[in-house]
């Protein structure tokens, strides 16, 4: 009797290890979980949450979908046979000044922390230059964000970043989207800067709907680059 509940256990564990990570497709959206979405704007965090089972974990217990990058064929069917509410996560077309106040905020930011990091990405910049109108560029650039190096000028450049980001935007592919899901939650696997992410993560914070991220290190908030 013994012998058959230890083989009957060992084939519940067998059946329980093939749900968790065989190729089948495991959202079922039941109304009263909770809605979560991913963004998976890198390739690290298929390595840190696909390959580990912890959005299959995450979709047993909510109803989850997923905001992907194309990273190659391969993967993307991966992704296809694995969670079935599945999005192209990319770039969209952003107003020039946007993304020129963006990169202020963040060459800002980076003066402001100078730590090993920051220098080392300026120094990378810097060497990236390889004409006269792109020295004249940087340089003009370096002038305008030293003002803004400190606390209140961070804080002040950040809320404009904000308001521009807002009133400038012209696609509403994501906060249609999110209007469609109505998730109670937006991960973003990736802290570090993916223009990829932070359109959607911005339609989110938009339509009211908690954000969160995954830090890689803790030093990373005092020494790498800004948290967008």
């Amino acid at each position: 009797m013994q012998v058959k509940d230890k083989v009957l256990k060992r084939k519940q564990l067998n059946n329980l290890n093939e749900y968790r990570f065989n190729k089948k497709k495991i959202n079922s959206f039941p109304t009263d979980k909770k809605r979560i979405v991913a963004l998976i704007p890198r390739g690290e965090v298929i390595r840190n949450f696909v390959h580990t089972g912890a959005f299959e974990e995450v979709a047993e217990n909510s109803d989850l979908s997923l905001l992907s990058i194309s990273a190659n064929s391969e993967i993307d069917k991966m992704l296809k046979e694995r969670f079935e509410d599945l999005y192209p996560l990319y770039e969209l077309k952003e107003n020039r000044l946007v993304k020129l106040t963006r990169e202020i905020l963040d060459m800002s930011h980076g003066r402001w922390l100078w730590s090993k990091a920051a220098q080392h990405r300026w120094h990378v910049r810097e060497t990236e230059v390889e004409n006269i109108k792109q020295r004249a560029t940087r340089i003009s650039k370096k002038l305008v964000c030293s003002p803004f190096a400190n606390k209140i000028g961070l804080n002040l450049l950040g809320k404009t970043e904000r308001i521009l980001s807002k009133l400038l935007n012209k696609n509403k592919e994501y906060i249609n989207l999110f209007k469609k899901i109505k998730p109670d939650l937006v991960f973003n696997g990736s802290h570090i800067h993916s223009r990829n992410a932070i359109q959607a993560v911005q339609a989110a914070q938009w339509l009211g709907i908690p954000t969160a991220t995954f830090i890689f290190s803790w030093d990373n908030l005092t020494s790498q680059g800004r948290i967008m």
